[in-house]
């Protein structure tokens, strides 16, 4: 029984997307399953930093600390990473 939301790439095409399996991993990951959370998905990584980064930041009401996630290079860079990683899933 699958009680998640499905992914719509998955179920139109039949590839995986970036996303696919993140929410399996962040619960390997806050279990301390750190090579489950990896083999899952190895985005949990880099976007549980980020998220606990912006989390400090807007609980410590610091002032636009966190303005370079608004950098076009650091968007591109990004998708860029999404696109890589997803093609990556999928090939392999």
């Amino acid at each position: 029984m699958h009680l998640g939301i499905p992914c719509l790439l998955r179920e139109a095409t039949g590839w995986y997307c970036w996303g696919c399996g993140g929410q399996r991993a962040f619960h390997q990951l806050l279990h301390g399953n750190f090579e489950a959370a990896l083999k899952l998905n190895a985005l949990v990584f880099p976007c549980s930093i980020l998220f606990g980064y912006i989390l400090y930041a807007e609980l410590t009401e610091k002032p636009f600390p966190y303005r370079f996630l608004r950098l076009r290079v650091v968007q591109i860079i990004a998708v860029s990473t999404m696109l890589i990683y997803t093609a990556w899933k999928n090939l392999i």
